[in-house]
């Protein structure tokens, strides 16, 4: 607490703390902050240009990332997307996480292999729930050795293209085409589908030209997801897109119309299946309002009979007649028992009702991403005025052509 200073002039004076100024508090927390950033940064350099043997990397070593598509390993039989990690030297690759929004649970991935498994390269498998694009936060912990504590941090970013999830089939004649596809119009050069193909799809390069060259341009993929297959072809300015699957061919729609910049699309659309379980589900819906209203009914029928009966009973509780009150007191509890049953009915008959309609709906939503501009938003209202009056075939129809 006491400190003596000596000038050069010969002169001695002595300092306590309270002779110093308190402002001078703020000017030593600015050299503290200043010297703790050039210990951080004496350290880093250090770790620069010290050699590999020694707690540091070399100034020359890089991270290098390679993306791919993989139906399946010993160690993760399922499809997935391989995101593969290495060095360009003899480091190693310590741990590594990962941060994508909607992929991992609490949306990050920490990777970190036993020291007996630490190499220069590291797999990490990733599997996107949906087909969107996703940008992938990387951040890999490189040292030189695995006993060293000091590690390097390397971060970058890489993007996941929209339809990641999808290998790539070689043409042969056993390959089923879907029976289920949707056509519109293109006026584009096969060039230009080319390049939206390889920027929205994990494609080997090698088959560009391949794909170019040919009188009718055609691709077959199969999802990692569920294993259907997805078949697209462009001839004579007709696209097709074939697939079980409504939900993906209206994605591949709208990524097509944003690439190319169409503002109008109308398209043809043909998937008995999801006409099939369109018309399943509105039998649905009418059955089950109909099995509600008569539960409605009922249960009203039982609310008076408990309203008279209770009635009842104070009259006969007033006469003194106890044999007959606990018969009407019987009888509310049988009736109050079969209400509680009745209303379990209700609950179960509301709920069918409601993802039947959700369902409904979620066909609804996705024909009309089978169109862009105004025939998309047509759609959607000529399909609730088909469902409003019960109209099945006005509504396949609708969800076909885009038109009533």
């Amino acid at each position: 607490n006491q400190m003596i200073v000596c000038s050069q002039g010969g002169d001695v004076r002595g300092y306590d703390s309270s002779t110093v100024s308190k402002n001078n508090s703020v000017q030593s927390d600015a050299v503290r902050e200043l010297f703790a950033k050039k210990q951080a940064l004496i350290l880093e350099l250090k770790n620069y240009t010290s050699e590999p043997s020694t707690t540091g990397i070399p100034a020359s070593t890089r991270l290098l990332t390679e993306i791919t598509v993989s139906t399946g390993t010993t160690e993760h039989p399922e499809g997935h997307i391989e995101l593969l990690l290495s060095t360009n030297n003899s480091t190693i690759i310590r741990a590594v996480t990962i941060f994508a929004e909607g992929i991992f649970e609490g949306e990050t991935l920490v990777v970190h292999p036993r020291c007996d498994l630490v190499t220069s390269t590291l797999n990490v498998p990733i599997v996107p729930p949906k087909d969107t694009a996703l940008d992938i936060h990387i951040r890999a912990f490189v040292a030189a050795e695995v006993s060293n504590e000091q590690f390097h941090v390397f971060e970058l970013t890489r993007l996941l293209p929209s339809f990641s999830m999808y290998s790539l089939i070689v043409p042969q004649p056993s390959v089923s085409i879907p029976s289920s596809f949707v056509t519109f119009r293109l006026n584009e050069r096969v060039q230009r589908v080319e390049m939206w193909l390889n920027q929205n799809f994990l494609l080997p390069s090698e088959l560009d030209n391949a794909r170019t060259e040919a009188k009718d341009w055609n691709v077959t993929l199969v999802s990692l997801r569920d294993n259907l297959n997805l078949h697209l072809k462009f001839e004579a300015g007709t696209m097709i897109v074939a697939t079980e699957n409504m939900e993906v061919a209206a994605s591949i729609v709208q990524s097509i119309a944003n690439y190319l910049n169409l503002d109008q699309l109308q398209t043809f659309a043909e998937f008995p299946a999801t006409f099939n379980k369109l018309t399943e589900c509105l039998e649905k819906v009418c059955e089950l309002q109909q099995n509600t209203a008569k539960l409605t009914v009922g249960a009203a029928d039982n609310s008076n009979l408990i309203c008279s009966l209770i009635v009842q009973a104070e009259d006969l509780r007033l006469l003194g007649q106890m044999k007959d009150m606990r018969e009407c007191y019987h009888q509310l509890s049988q009736i109050n028992e079969e209400m509680v049953r009745t209303y379990a009915i209700r609950v179960a008959n509301h709920e069918q009702l409601l993802e039947a309609l959700r369902q409904i709906n979620l066909i609804v939503q996705q024909a009309a991403h089978l169109r862009v501009g105004k025939q998309k938003s047509e759609v959607i209202i000529q399909c609730r005025i088909a469902i409003a009056s019960n109209n099945i075939n006005s509504l396949i129809k609708i969800i076909k052509t885009g038109s009533v």
